[in-house]
């Protein structure tokens, strides 16, 4: 990745941002930092058909204190839009945040503060409020967390998991985790396709590599939420995501919340397909009947057409892809001495 300086590196992920980019850049506008902190923009262009880059320049002043750069990343997915940011990004921390993601006037110092505070982190955040387009249902309180909308850790200090929305990630402990041989198998985003668990595997590998999580709470940011989101229909298609992403995070870790999904991640293809298969059966009626919004047994339903669906579409794929997660926590294992 060539020299690494002192400062931060703002990486917005686009895929068709016009429209939503120009308030996000205002935000970034109004940072309040100190003049001896480093920073930049980098909006990477995921493939985007609309104008993104064109919006994004006609936002930016050219003599802003800050720079902003505009990469292209053609390969669809969250993933492959990250792994190009931090590969283009000038400096030594990486902070994304999403094209609808407004953050506060502080947000590049608190970033740097943290880090600083804490060089033991690989990964810091904080919380997340929704701003809504319309009224959200009455569903949506129930599951902010699924929107990325919520206080996430919720008190100062070290954690768990964070989302990649508002992650700031230090180039040190991305390059261990290339050097182990790290690649993504979850994309997270494609496009106009929910999938997801790119957030997650980062963070397992992140941790594995001997470095944690700090949860940051004066690190806020808004979240837009567009009325498009806020549908029983996007629900239920974001939970066959997170089922999709089960099948593969619970390889990068033998102490995983023990459930019977984790307690099958060792068999092959066919045991797991088996295991599913049953898994549905016993949601049938949940799968194909309709039931009224907010019910968890269907989104639960969901979340298990998801798992197979992924299953069923890697096939032959599914042996390699947990050849390679097995080598890799083997190797980051062997570099952190755990």
């Amino acid at each position: 990745m060539g020299e690494v300086e002192t400062g931060i590196s703002i990486v917005i992920i686009c895929h068709n941002s016009a429209e939503r980019l120009p308030e996000t850049l205002a935000h970034l506008l109004r940072q309040q930092t100190l003049s001896e902190i480093h920073w930049e923009v980098l909006v990477v262009d995921n493939a985007s058909t609309d104008g993104t880059a064109a919006a994004a320049a006609a936002c930016w002043p050219p003599a802003f204190t800050a720079p902003m750069r505009i990469v292209h990343e053609p390969r669809v997915g969250a993933s492959h839009a990250r792994r190009r940011g931090i590969q283009d990004a000038r400096y030594e921390i990486v902070s994304f945040i999403d094209d609808d993601n407004w953050v506060s006037t502080d947000w590049v110092r608190l970033v740097v503060q943290a880090m600083s505070e804490h060089p033991e982190a690989g990964l810091c955040g904080g919380p997340s409020e929704p701003v809504f387009e319309h009224t959200p249902p009455a569903w949506f309180a129930a599951h902010t967390a699924s929107y990325a909308a919520d206080a996430q850790a919720g008190h100062r200090g070290w954690c768990e998991q964070l989302w990649t929305a508002g992650m700031s990630i230090r180039k040190a402990a991305w390059q261990q985790l290339v050097d182990a041989g790290f690649e993504f198998t979850l994309t997270g985003r494609e496009g106009g396709t929910l999938t997801a668990g790119e957030d997650s595997e980062l963070c397992l590998a992140i941790k594995l590599a001997g470095w944690k999580l700090w949860y940051e709470p004066e690190l806020r940011m808004r979240h837009f939420i567009p009325a498009r989101r806020l549908t029983w229909t996007h629900l239920r298609k974001l939970y066959r995501g997170f089922g999709a992403a089960r099948v593969y995070l619970p390889l990068y870790e033998d102490w995983w919340e023990e459930n019977d999904y984790s307690r099958t991640a060792k068999l092959n293809w066919f045991g797991r397909m088996l295991f599913s298969l049953r898994d549905l059966y016993g949601k049938r009626r949940y799968i194909f009947a309709e039931f009224s919004e907010g019910d968890s047994e269907k989104l639960y339903a969901e979340w298990s057409v998801g798992f197979f669906r992924a299953l069923l579409a890697d096939g032959f794929k599914y042996s390699q892809k947990v050849r390679r997660i097995e080598a890799l926590t083997a190797a980051l294992r062997r570099r952190s001495g755990g």
